[in-house]
């Protein structure tokens, strides 16, 4: 990737953020063109008005997100600057916004030396996400600076990324510290996660409606829609403001106002989506399932169990997610796989997240569980034998057909045959317990829905 060029001489001047448009007068963003020349230091792209107070310049503009990415326990402070009279436009039914040529968004990463102490805390790291319009096309760069102790300012992180320990005193300034792992991700690592290749991956993953549709935190507490509506930061197609009580909404972990399955379901969403998703690395669970954690298919792609999804993991008749049984969900034990004292920086096993993660988010973990545990009384069974207590059936060729051993059929029974993303498949009546599939070819891995509750898994 080649390097960009700030003006180095031409600091960020921006309106003050309470003004209604925001501007950027006499900022040269970069030159793509020219290699090698993004600011050494972060004092020299003018992100900071006063480097001594970190305060941020006039018109670099925060945001706040309703599911974070677990960075081990970071915290995270966003921004978003933009070209003076330009706008991000706004979409109110995706997770990827249109930016114009020079848009730029920034994230301070922080970390309490004394855990949940912020006079302890220092900023580590900070990530540059900078896009130019090639061809009518976004193209995205992206580089990270590393920040010194002593916290007078932050140092260019090369290509390759570097690895780092801070020291986290869990126990007290007289106990010896806890040597905490980080990873500075280089240009690819970013890549593999932002998904910058022109295959339609979003590189910004957490400014879309879902995640900013929330009020702020801080004076003034509105939709944080609204302020971004009103500053001019965000703009719709047709100049007209959508009503935000109406538009996708996810939810934060602990957040006691929001259902378990809407918290859970927007966890995994942020925070694997990004590779597990329709626009992510293609990456298969086992033959015939293909993982796919977006937030609206989830649930039909994960609520399955099959006794060989993984033969990797010691865990009985493992699935996925297994309802009722988080000892037996696969997603569950990924997340808890770390190995924090290895302090060599190599592959850690099958953890999940595979990048940027050292320790696994305990909190957001035990909430996951308790989703798991909660399945059980749904509608959704424990497949793993491939049979339950209902009616039986087996296909037969282009026919779907009642097999012996299975409960008797009742009239007026409602047989549905769905696939992974929970879609119905076609199929006609012949009479009772005799159905013809509409969709011949069909393969993989399919349930039986009978009566409104899953009760069968097949395999075509």
């Amino acid at each position: 990737m080649k390097r960009m060029r700030f003006a180095v001489y031409l600091p960020l001047f921006f309106a003050g953020i309470s003004a209604p448009v925001h501007s950027q007068t006499g900022f040269n963003f970069f030159n793509p063109a020219v290699p090698d020349s993004i600011p050494k230091l972060i004092s020299a792209t003018g992100m900071f008005k006063n480097m001594a107070t970190k305060e941020i310049s006039p018109g670099v503009t925060p945001f706040e997100v309703n599911a974070p990415l677990w960075t081990d326990g970071a915290i995270k402070q966003r921004y978003i600057a933009l070209p003076t009279g330009t706008a991000v436009i706004y979409d109110d039914t995706s997770d990827i916004y249109s930016y114009p040529d020079r848009a730029m968004v920034i994230k301070n990463f922080s970390v309490d030396t004394i855990p949940d102490n912020p006079a302890s805390r220092i900023l580590f790291e900070t990530r540059f996400s900078g896009v130019r319009i090639v061809s009518g096309k976004e193209k995205w760069y992206l580089w990270t600076y590393r920040w010194r102790l002593d916290q007078t300012d932050a140092d260019l992180v090369p290509d390759s990324g570097m690895n780092a320990t801070v020291r986290v005193y869990r126990n007290g300034l007289d106990q010896a510290p806890f040597l905490k792992k980080w990873r500075f991700p280089g240009t690819f690592q970013c890549a593999a996660c932002h998904r910058i290749q022109p295959t339609g991956g979003r590189a910004v993953l957490a400014f879309f409606t879902a995640q900013l549709n929330k009020p702020l935190s801080t004076a003034p507490t509105v939709n944080q829609l609204t302020r971004l509506f009103d500053l001019g930061v965000l703009k719709s197609k047709d100049g007209t403001r959508p009503d935000f009580a109406k538009s996708p909404q996810w939810a934060h972990w602990d957040d006691a106002s929001a259902s378990l399955e809407l918290r859970a379901r927007s966890y995994i969403a942020a925070n694997c989506s990004g590779c597990h998703g329709t626009r992510g690395i293609a990456t298969n669970a086992a033959p015939g399932i293909t993982l796919n954690y977006d937030f609206h298919s989830m649930k039909p792609q994960m609520d399955f169990v099959t006794k060989k999804l993984v033969t990797l993991f010691p865990l009985d008749s493992a699935g996925l997610v297994v309802p009722g049984r988080p000892d037996r969900s696969v997603l569950i034990y990924r997340q808890k796989m770390r190995n924090q004292k290895n302090l060599n920086f190599t592959a850690e096993g099958m953890a999940m997240p595979p990048l940027g993660s050292f320790e696994p988010d305990t909190n957001a973990i035990n909430m996951e569980s308790q989703w798991i545990l909660s399945l059980a009384a749904s509608g959704i069974r424990d497949l793993h034998a491939g049979t339950s207590s209902g009616p039986h059936f087996r296909v037969q060729g282009k026919y779907l057909q009642a097999a012996e051993g299975g409960a008797p059929l009742a009239p007026g029974l409602q047989v549905e045959l769905l696939d992974l993303f929970g879609r119905r498949i076609p199929m006609t009546a012949i009479r009772t317990g005799l159905y013809r599939i509409e969709k011949p070819g069909i393969t993989g891995i399919h349930f039986l829905r009978v009566s409104g509750k899953i009760s069968q898994r097949l395999v075509f």
